[in-house]
C-alpha cells in the first residue's frame, strides 16, 4: 500500500490506482486589490471558491468571454490569469491575478470512512481544511493543533484522523466513532472551462 503524507497524517492510496488519476487536483490563489486574496481549485465543470474556512462550489455557466462560475449569488468571472467576484451584483474581489499553486502545496484526498454502527461519512481533505460530508450537509472546516493525528474544527463539529482511523464530535459528543478509511483518491487534474468573456 502506498502513502501519501497529509500534515501528520499519512493516508493510504491504492497501489492500482492509475498515474493520471494520482495526480493533483488544478489550484490556482489570486491576488487581489486591497491586499485580498481567494483561492480556487477547478474541477470539470465546477470552481471550488475558497476565502479563509469559507468554501463554496460553482457550477459554470454561459460566459461571452473567459469563464464564469456561478451559483446565482456568487459569481467568479476569469480570462487567462485574471478574475474577479461579484456577490449580489456588488464587485467584492477586483484586479485579481492568479498564479497556480505547485502541486506539493496541493493536497487533494477524498476519503471515506465506514463506521462500527454501519453510518459512513466522507472527507476532502484539501490543504489547511477538510470538507466533511455527514448526513447530506458539506461542512468546512479548518486545520487545528493536534497532540496526535490531524484535527480539523470550527467549534462545532471536529474531525479528528489518526492513520486510517477517524471519529467525529459534535459539541464535545462523539457522533461518529471507530470508524475507518475504506478508500484514498486524488482529484484529477482539470482545466476551468472556457467559455466567452
Amino acid at each position: 500500500m502506498k502513502w501519501v503524507q497529509h500534515g501528520a497524517v499519512a493516508l493510504p492510496l491504492l497501489m492500482a490506482m492509475p498515474l493520471s488519476a494520482q495526480a493533483q487536483a488544478r489550484l490556482v490563489e489570486y491576488k487581489c486589490e486591497a491586499g485580498r486574496s481567494f483561492r480556487v481549485e477547478y474541477a470539470g465543470d465546477t470552481a471550488q471558491l475558497m476565502r479563509g474556512a469559507d468554501s463554496v462550489t460553482l457550477p459554470s455557466v454561459v460566459s461571452a468571454s473567459g469563464a464564469r462560475y456561478s451559483n446565482g449569488e456568487i459569481t467568479l468571472f476569469t480570462k487567462g490569469n485574471q478574475a474577479f467576484i461579484e456577490e449580489n451584483g456588488e464587485q467584492t474581489y477586483r484586479n485579481c491575478v492568479g498564479q497556480a499553486v505547485p502541486p506539493s502545496q496541493s493536497v487533494s484526498q477524498r476519503v471515506t470512512y465506514q463506521c462500527r454502527d454501519g453510518r459512513s461519512f466522507s472527507a476532502h481533505y484539501l490543504d489547511d481544511r477538510v470538507e466533511l460530508v455527514l448526513d447530506g450537509r458539506t461542512l468546512t472546516l479548518p486545520q487545528v493543533v493536534s497532540g496526535s493525528g490531524v484535527r480539523y474544527s470550527d467549534g462545532i463539529t471536529t474531525l479528528s484522523s489518526k492513520g486510517d482511523q477517524a471519529f467525529v464530535e459534535v459539541n464535545g459528543t462523539m457522533v461518529y466513532q471507530d470508524c475507518l478509511a475504506q478508500a484514498a483518491s486524488t482529484q484529477p487534474p482539470a482545466q476551468p472551462v472556457r467559455g466567452m468573456w
